[in-house]
């Protein structure tokens, strides 16, 4: 009988990791009541070819998200509205990480 071995279970990025942070964004809804934070899926898109390079929910309370661990390149962040009362919309169109 063969003995299998097993390591911890994680994935590694190998083509978008990198020492590199989004500057932090709030996603908020801009209707009544005006620039109230919410919770919403967040992504980020490779500038070039749109391509969806991470994914996450915003902060419930505040609204707040960050991109961490990616390269350096050009980006765009998009949300959409998950209950479909709202558009989605792209919050920032150029992002550039920094260290």
């Amino acid at each position: 009988m063969a003995t299998t071995f097993r390591s911890a279970s994680y994935s590694v990025d190998k083509i978008d990791w990198g020492p590199y942070s989004t500057p932090a964004g709030t996603t908020k809804n801009t209707g009544s009541p005006s620039n109230t934070p919410v919770h919403r899926r967040v992504r980020l898109h490779d500038q070039p070819t749109g391509r969806i390079v991470r994914e996450m929910w915003s902060d419930a309370a505040s609204g707040a998200y960050i991109f961490t661990g990616i390269r350096a390149g050009v980006y765009f962040v998009m949300s959409a509205d998950h209950t479909g009362v709202y558009n989605g919309e792209i919050t920032t169109d150029i992002v550039v990480p920094a260290p």
